[in-house]
């Protein structure tokens, strides 16, 4: 009761590195609700993930008041939850090989290093507490460190949604497209079609995350940021192929029938067994 009262009197003598470790959980709290913001501005169904994102985005926030406010206890807390908030939300750390596409990149940028952070600063600040090592706020390298890290932070998240900005690319005359395909809410509209060989294809990416359209076997391999839109031109040869997004859904199989002969049933049927929580794939028929 005494700590409560000390903290709210504005008091608090708090282990060094204890700041640092807070802006971390913080990090990591931000990345779920980054991801959030973007399925609503983006007008992207989030219900699904709903869930788990506020879990672990409260998870965090909780866990950073509780490492601010209280001693040894509660960053034993904050480690257990930067653990289990980066191994939750492990495959954001994909995004950082993408910093064109900003919510791609940015919630591992905030993930990533807000996990490191705070597991080291919370035993860091442990071994502080032991040693007496504390006062009412951070002073020195932990000062100095704190500034660095919302400095970079900030920088890269601004150089990110300039490349992102500039980087889209659109179609001068999408209407001279033969067909048409749009990813939206991590899905292919439409999943099955049909061209004839030499027509183009306007595909379109309608997320907030980075897309590509891959044919493996008609080496077809259009990257698409958010907002971009890209013309392929289909090569003559006649047969079903699969397409897919390469980072939201399995790669065809290698023991695939030759495109000639592919059943379109069985394009997709190692896919149905897999345990992939995106599927974003389809069907092309050439004639």
């Amino acid at each position: 009761m005494g700590e409560i009262q000390q903290s709210m009197a504005g008091g608090k003598q708090r282990s060094r590195w204890t700041t640092l470790a807070t802006i971390g959980l913080v990090m990591i709290g931000l990345a779920p609700a980054l991801m959030l913001g973007a399925g609503l501005a983006y007008g992207m169904d989030t219900s699904d993930q709903l869930g788990f994102f506020s879990i672990v985005l409260g998870a965090a926030l909780i866990a950073a008041l509780l490492v601010w406010s209280f001693g040894w206890w509660a960053k034993v807390i904050g480690i257990v939850v930067a653990l289990g908030g980066a191994g939750a939300m492990f495959w954001t750390a994909f995004g950082l090989t993408q910093p064109a596409s900003f919510f791609d990149f940015v919630p591992g940028l905030l993930l990533v290093p807000g996990a490191v952070i705070a597991i080291v600063s919370c035993i860091a600040a442990i071994v502080a507490g032991r040693r007496g090592r504390t006062g009412p706020r951070a002073t020195g390298g932990e000062r100095i460190l704190a500034r660095v890290v919302i400095g970079l932070l900030v920088l890269a998240m601004v150089a990110s949604g300039l490349l992102t900005y500039t980087g889209r690319e659109t179609v001068a005359d999408a209407s001279s497209a033969d067909q048409t395909v749009i990813a939206k809410n991590f899905e292919f509209e439409p999943v099955e079609f049909a061209v004839d060989g030499g027509d183009t294809i306007l595909v379109q990416n309608n997320d907030a995350f980075l897309h590509t359209f891959t044919v493996d076997e008609l080496d077809i391999n259009v990257e698409l940021g958010p907002g971009s839109q890209a013309l392929v031109t289909v090569p003559d040869r006649s047969g079903t192929y699969r397409f897919y997004c390469i980072p939201h859904s399995a790669p065809t199989p290698e023991e695939a029938e030759p495109e000639e002969n592919l059943d379109p049933e069985a394009v997709l049927e190692d896919e149905e067994g897999g345990e992939e929580d995106f599927d974003m794939s389809g069907r092309m028929t050439i004639s």
